[in-house]
């Protein structure tokens, strides 16, 4: 988790960010994912935190839909640079 300012689109008093959550692909679907994202979400509450905020890239439906189980919402859109291309991410944020 990153402590760093957050964008605008993230209307929120002092939120946290959870920059990456990776599993290997045998490992999913095991119940680690959800492990792993109640710790962080305990971590943040331990912190003091309002709120969590993540970006994902906007094509990752399997990642989007485990992060709406988790009770996160898209707030918005960002773009960013990969090589010579354009991508963009979705924005999502929940309440902690």
């Amino acid at each position: 988790m990153w402590t760093h300012e957050a964008p605008a689109i993230v209307a929120s008093e002092n939120p946290i960010e959870l920059e990456r959550l990776y599993l290997l692909h045998d490992s999913i679907g095991r119940g680690l994912g959800s492990a792993l994202m109640s710790e962080c979400i305990e971590e943040s509450r331990r912190s003091a935190r309002k709120s969590m905020w993540l970006q994902v890239w906007e094509r990752n439906e399997r990642a989007i839909g485990f992060y709406e189980k988790w009770g996160f919402k898209g707030v918005g859109v960002r773009s960013k640079e990969l090589g010579n291309s354009t991508g963009k991410d979705l924005v999502m944020a929940r309440e902690i």
